[in-house]
């Protein structure tokens, strides 16, 4: 029985080097963001449909998003994925921080260092994130997810709605 601690920021820094070998090896287009998720638009909207909103204490309002999406670890094991026609809904606030970072957009007004793109994900957007267990799961198993595991998601945005 392992009794030390966890340390989320230590295991992010491990994470951050695995990753970036996967990445150089697997994904050459990605980007890296500062928090160490990196991402790529596979395909992107037209226009910009959908504007993110604060309320008045500066505080995110969530919309709620249709997607498609898969979720793979990085040894390609695909775990969960929904491709329906009619797409899946999530409210954002519901969902773990690496997707509220992939919505969201760099920033808002005077917010900022919101997101990874200027719009942020819009209906028609196809992006590739992959990111470290702190902004997933953690150390938390998970079926089909060891803990400690990052994580490739490939999200399709088809709706949002406030």
């Amino acid at each position: 029985m392992n009794l030390e601690p966890f340390d989320p920021y230590a295991q992010l820094e491990l994470e951050k080097k695995a990753i970036s070998t996967f990445v150089e090896r697997e994904y050459p287009n990605a980007i890296e963001d500062t928090t160490g998720i990196w991402y790529e638009m596979l395909e992107t909207a037209d226009s910009a449909t959908f504007a993110y909103k604060f309320n008045q204490n500066g505080s995110r309002i969530f919309p709620s998003a249709t997607v498609n999406y898969r979720l793979k670890l990085l040894n390609g094991t695909e775990v969960d994925a929904n491709q329906s026609t009619a797409g899946i809904e999530f409210s954002l606030n519901n969902l773990i921080p690496a997707w509220q970072i992939a919505f969201f957009p760099r920033a808002v007004g005077n917010q900022t260092h919101l997101g990874l793109t200027t719009n942020g994900l819009q209906p028609g957007d196809v992006m590739r994130i992959i990111t470290p267990s702190f902004y997933a799961y953690g150390n938390q198993n998970r079926p089909g997810l060891p803990a400690n595991s990052p994580l490739i998601f490939e999200i399709k945005v088809l709706k949002i709605v406030d």
